[in-house]
């Protein structure tokens, strides 16, 4: 049996079903200032998040707007959305409570900025689920530096080794993996048995 003590969530995508409002957001903006973009943008954008996708689409598209108000456009989507509609994904409030119960620290470290994770946390009562609720935004780096794992495990004061991991895109498995650290499948949060 695994000697796991805490688990480290992702939030859109894994907890929540997010990722056609994020979509939303990053086509609203591009399409707005008129940018010819890839079939392939949103799988581009994904893993930036709404840290880094502002950056990236000014640099590549050569758009002329600052990545201040990149955001701003995009949080005028996205907030709506996180404060009033954005579901959890099917059984994951059982599936916490369980593992709460059974003794696990829960916690979340997400590519979202605080602006659209608190107004989902809050509404949908994790709260009393999670210990903690990071965005990469509280960090000096993002998810795919192996280096934000280790922070998380600092501050949570535990081994890396007893923190499972639910994430749900492929690249941040990678970088877990990378150090050491195994991702476990973000359809974890569906079934308790699965996760421990």
């Amino acid at each position: 049996m695994k000697n796991i003590t805490h688990f480290l969530f992702d939030f859109d995508g894994t907890l929540i079903d997010s990722m056609v409002t994020f979509s939303r957001c990053v086509l609203t903006v591009l399409d707005k200032f008129g940018v010819k973009y890839p079939n392939d943008i949103i799988k581009i954008c994904t893993p930036l998040g709404a840290k880094d996708t502002p950056k990236y689409c000014i640099e590549t598209f050569k758009m002329d707007v600052s990545e201040d108000e990149f955001r701003k456009i995009m949080f005028e989507v996205a907030v709506p959305d996180y404060e009033s509609s954005i579901p959890a994904k099917e059984t994951v409030i059982e599936t916490m409570r369980e593992l709460k119960k059974r003794g696990y620290s829960l916690n979340i470290l997400t590519g979202s900025p605080h602006e659209t994770l608190d107004p989902a946390f809050n509404r949908l009562g994790f709260g009393e689920l999670f210990d903690n609720a990071w965005s990469v935004n509280d960090f000096p780096t993002n998810k795919t530096d192996p280096k934000i794992y280790l922070m998380t495990a600092e501050l949570l004061g535990a081994k890396p080794e007893t923190i499972d991991k639910a994430e749900d895109r492929q690249m941040f498995k990678d970088t877990m993996e990378s150090i050491g650290q195994p991702c476990i499948p973000s359809t974890v949060v569906t079934t308790v048995e699965a996760a421990v």
